[in-house]
């Protein structure tokens, strides 16, 4: 049913102003999403030995979160690419995009200043 600009329809606002939703908040004792992960990342499961022949059947134990790892060199092995750049960044910090379009002799020629600048840019 249509209503008027400016006015509220009844039962739109459950809450009285000033009163939230939830006002005990969250329940006593209960983990948040970021322990409940962290506490499954160490579980123990059993991958096929990366360096053991496929056709062995060899397993190892390692970390839920290690053969979370392991998934995605394999399939960076595969080609996939976005896996590949998440472990390279990984390891080596996001590539920056900053353009760096200076010759040789022009690098040479900078301040401490401007290097500082350069290398502070870079960083990022």
């Amino acid at each position: 049913m249509p209503f008027k600009k400016g006015e509220t329809p009844k039962g739109a606002k459950p809450f009285k102003k000033g009163e939230s939703g939830n006002p005990k908040g969250y329940a006593k004792g209960v983990p948040n999403r970021s322990t409940v992960f962290k506490r499954f990342l160490d579980l123990a499961v059993e991958v096929a030995d990366p360096k053991a022949d496929a056709e062995s059947g060899k397993t190892i134990k390692v970390s839920l979160y290690e053969a979370a790892a392991l998934g995605q060199l394999v399939s960076a092995k595969l080609g996939n690419t976005p896996a590949w750049k998440e472990i390279q960044d990984t390891l080596h910090g996001k590539q920056s995009n900053v353009n760096l379009n200076l010759s040789t002799e022009e690098l040479k020629n900078l301040t401490d200043a401007e290097l500082d600048d350069l290398i502070t840019r870079l960083s990022r």
